[in-house]
């Protein structure tokens, strides 16, 4: 029995390292700029909660360029080069 469940084990471990050499790369890209942003930081309940406005109200903090969302423009041209892109922040 205790066989069997090593072959399973062993098994599943290897099929997992076959998808993962299979189009599994994640990489982590900085933009240096949002220069091409639609948005402007002297409208922020554009591109912020009222919520997120109250917390950082609250914390005396000031909405400052990190704050704006990614350019569309840039994320456009990013998935042009075939990139699939899972997340944005």
């Amino acid at each position: 029995m205790k066989r069997l469940l090593f072959v399973i084990c062993l098994l599943a471990c290897l099929s997992g390292m076959d998808a993962m050499s299979q189009d599994s790369l994640r990489y982590h890209i900085d933009l240096k700029d949002k220069a091409a942003t639609e948005f402007s930081l002297r409208h922020p309940e554009r591109f912020l909660s009222v919520k997120a406005l109250q917390r950082r109200q609250k914390q005396n903090l000031h909405v400052d360029s990190t704050d704006l969302p990614v350019p569309a423009a840039y994320i456009k041209a990013i998935r042009k080069t075939g990139v699939k892109v899972l997340l944005t922040s």
